[in-house]
């Protein structure tokens, strides 16, 4: 195959070609992306040293090997009588269609590079230097680029300027009201309390303006806090206990049950049953034939004795 490199049409700027662009990831606690961060870090690069009165476009001359195209085709013979063309890259001049001419050096430098994390900054962000990537011949330097990674936190999920939080209170909590203290990402405390009289619904989302992250480019602006709420029910009650709920709650439709139904019902035909303690993934699990093997389900319901299966093919 041959992949050959036309004429170009004219009106195109024919100014040096910039290089390639260095990119580094940039790990950063959530706290760093709230309040923002600077850090210093050592990068490595290639810079050229021309002689005196030389310039960049002076100092390099077209590469022989290649005539300036960066690239040379080599022949292959696959077969007999077959031969096959490839486009490689030039290795003598890096690809680049230009050498330096005598005279010129190139060195490696080592550079220090202040990179500002920017309040509210987010994961995938990209913050760039430009023109501080290696130097090549008859080409300007790329960029080094710097792209943020989120790291996972321990409380809050984060999504846009908003945060998210988990918290677990009590059934009393919940039915009487609770105040709890949050460390904020800033190390300031919230002091967070539901309303007088307010009840918290299981899995209920309470949330608190201004309590999420600096919307970045206006850091005075803030996000939301989501409040996840959990409420942890007790696992028993005793008797005297259940007097204090039942005199403390009030009475609702749903305890008004109708059991007037059991007496138009033959005694043997009433049978009393207690409830045991089932997970959600047991649903559907009991055989619905008796053909099966076991009286439970598999995971594979539809499997046969050997494993096998009958398919079907929609044409």
């Amino acid at each position: 195959m041959f992949f050959g490199g036309g004429g170009r049409g004219g009106g195109r700027s024919r100014g040096p070609r910039k290089g390639e662009d260095v990119v580094h990831p940039l790990k950063m606690s959530l706290e760093n992306l709230y309040n923002g961060k600077t850090v210093k870090l050592s990068v490595n690069r290639q810079r050229v040293k021309y002689p005196e009165g030389m310039t960049m476009e002076t100092a390099v001359s077209s590469c022989n090997t290649c005539n300036g195209r960066g690239v040379v085709i080599k022949m292959h013979q696959i077969g007999p009588g077959m031969i096959q063309q490839v486009q490689q890259k030039c290795s003598a001049c890096g690809a680049t269609g230009k050498v330096y001419k005598k005279g010129v050096k190139v060195v490696k430098e080592q550079k220090i590079l202040e990179v500002y994390v920017e309040k509210g900054m987010k994961n995938g962000q990209k913050i760039t230097f430009s023109g501080e990537a290696d130097e090549a011949p008859g080409q300007l330097p790329g960029d080094v680029i710097f792209v943020i990674q989120e790291k996972e936190h321990n409380t809050f999920k984060r999504k846009g300027a908003d945060l998210l939080m988990e918290k677990e209170i009590s059934l009393r909590q919940a039915l009487t009201g609770f105040e709890f203290p949050l460390r904020h990402l800033d190390d300031k405390t919230l002091v967070i309390r539901s309303k007088p009289g307010e009840i918290i619904i299981p899995n209920s989302i309470k949330g608190v303006t201004d309590g999420g992250m600096p919307v970045h480019k206006r850091p005075f602006e803030k996000g939301r806090l989501f409040i996840l709420f959990k409420v942890k029910f007790p696992k028993s009650l005793t008797k005297p206990q259940m007097q204090v709920i039942k005199s403390a709650l009030p009475d609702t439709d749903l305890d008004d049950i109708d059991m007037s139904i059991k007496d138009s019902v033959k005694p043997e035909d009433i049978e009393e049953v207690n409830m045991i303690d089932l997970e959600g993934s047991d649903f559907g699990k009991v055989a619905s034939s008796a053909g099966h093997g076991s009286a439970y389900e598999s995971d594979d319901e539809d499997g046969n004795a050997n494993g096998q299966r009958v398919q079907c093919q929609q044409s």
